[in-house]
């Protein structure tokens, strides 16, 4: 069996390759025969009210696999060696769930904690939505570098010029989940469409004789229940369809365009200078302030909780580049020893050698706490630690 294949699609869906279109048809549960087959550089394309339901590949005992649903008016391109290696989102929304390489117009998603499922709206004009369903996914604009990393039940928006604030998932995305579990309970159509063929009915009331027969048992098969349940089943599947084909998604609410680095403007009750760098792959990161905050980004702070803000001036000192992941690699120890992951940055991944760059990390710490290590590196290799001890009276921000 080929290793990459559409197993389920509805309505007008098409595979294009080489400048060859061809029709896709498939048909779900057993039905081979149907399942179109994908290679290296395939594009596919979804029309209006068209469903790839089910695409993926059959990864061997050592891999992950990669599922792929696209809904109407999708586009997007496959990278296969052997499994799927790559998935360029062209547009279109998708529920995908992979550890590969994706990447859109605008946006790339990393995932750094095995496979990730989540929902990505591609839009024409290059924005980009992306919510997770599962494991953290780091995403980044690749414009401005910047990333934001999502945790389960989060998204995050991109237009072409900036990143924005993780939120809460939209209800376009929840009534999108809906339709997918209506295609799932379409299948039903298929399989029920097909034991309703006159032959396999005599096959399974021939079935019950022999066994009575063999037994002495009453089968208590009546063909004409049996048929009145098939055809029960199928106007279930054929109901989830139809809710999908003619189910219409509520649009995105309204965000408001503050990029990550666009906080001068929020209140700030305590500003501290500290002045102190650490030296991490070749890059200096001088902390220049620390800001003490109640809120970030319309977040309110838990009871007994501060927001943290780190403002850094970074400068790649040597003359290779270097590459620095903020989730994986930065974190604060607090007295206790315990460790608070980072919440948020607005710092490039990427450095060029004589690279400059601005921004914050920001942390949510208990506001018991005035002494902190800021520690840098991956956590299974050695680490490199920088002391801000945090005086208890500080000056009131603006």
């Amino acid at each position: 069996m080929a290793n990459v294949n559409i197993t389920y699609s509805i309505g007008e869906v098409y595979r294009i390759r080489g400048g060859r279109k061809k029709r896709v048809k498939a048909k779900p549960l057993g039905d081979t025969l149907s399942w179109v087959n994908l290679k290296d550089g395939d594009r596919i394309i979804t029309g209006a009210r068209s469903y790839v339901v089910e695409l993926s590949d059959n990864p061997g005992p050592t891999q992950t696999g990669t599922m792929i649903t696209a809904f109407p008016n999708s586009e997007f391109i496959l990278g296969i060696k052997g499994i799927i290696r790559k998935v360029e989102l062209m547009k279109g929304l998708f529920q995908i769930t992979t550890e590969k390489e994706v990447v859109t117009p605008t946006a790339e998603l990393r995932f750094r904690h095995g496979n990730g499922s989540f929902w990505i709206d591609v839009a024409s004009d290059g924005s980009v939505v992306v919510a997770s369903e599962s494991n953290p996914i780091e995403v980044i604009h690749k414009k401005t570098k910047r990333g934001v990393v999502i945790k389960f039940k989060e998204q995050v928006a991109l237009t072409k010029e900036e990143i924005l604030e993780p939120c809460g998932i939209d209800q376009r995305f929840k009534e999108a989940y809906k339709i997918k579990e209506q295609l799932s309970i379409g299948q039903s159509k298929y399989v029920y469409e097909d034991m309703l063929n006159e032959e396999h009915l005599k096959e399974l009331q021939e079935r019950a004789r022999m066994i009575e027969k063999a037994t002495g048992e009453r089968q208590n098969f009546d063909i004409k229940k049996t048929t009145k349940y098939y055809k029960k089943q199928r106007a279930h599947g054929e109901k989830g369809i139809e809710y999908a084909l003619q189910a219409e998604l509520p649009d995105f609410k309204k965000t408001d365009s503050v990029a990550n680095d666009d906080i001068s403007k929020e209140p700030v009750f305590g500003t501290i200078n500290i002045n102190k760098s650490i030296n991490y792959q070749g890059v200096e990161f001088l902390i220049t302030t620390v800001e003490k905050r109640n809120e970030f980004k319309n977040r309110k702070v838990p009871e007994g909780k501060i927001f943290l803000v780190l403002n850094i001036e970074s400068k790649n000192n040597s003359n290779k580049q270097a590459f620095v992941f903020y989730d994986e690699e930065v974190r604060l120890i607090d007295e206790s020893e315990q460790v608070i992951p980072l919440k948020n940055y607005s710092l490039k991944t990427s450095f060029e050698p004589g690279r400059k760059n601005i921004g914050f990390l920001l942390f949510l710490v208990d506001n018991k706490y005035d002494k902190f290590k800021l520690q840098l590196g991956k956590m299974s290799l050695p680490k490199i630690e920088l002391e801000l001890n945090l005086p208890k009276n500080i000056e009131g921000g603006d």
